[in-house]
């Protein structure tokens, strides 16, 4: 079972976490804010296999282009 709680303080403000959520709440609300455009705006951003398999396998060139949206997608 998942602990609700615990008896030991802790000494520090937990920034990390509270950064990745302000983040993905952004995104959330920039993504819901898109309407008709999300589409668009996933498949531009987010990881899609087929793409990301294509550029490793054929363009080491554009490799960027394969790395942004592993590091992008996780706030999709």
């Amino acid at each position: 079972m998942i602990p609700l709680k615990d008896n030991i303080p802790s000494r520090t403000f937990p920034v990390t976490n509270v950064t990745l959520i302000i983040i993905n709440s952004i995104a959330f609300l920039y993504e819901v804010s898109l309407g008709v455009r999300v589409d668009e705006f996933v498949m531009r951003y987010g990881l899609v296999p087929v793409k990301f398999l294509f550029i490793l396998k054929h363009d080491l060139l554009n490799l960027h282009q394969a790395i942004i949206p592993v590091f992008t997608s996780m706030f999709l």
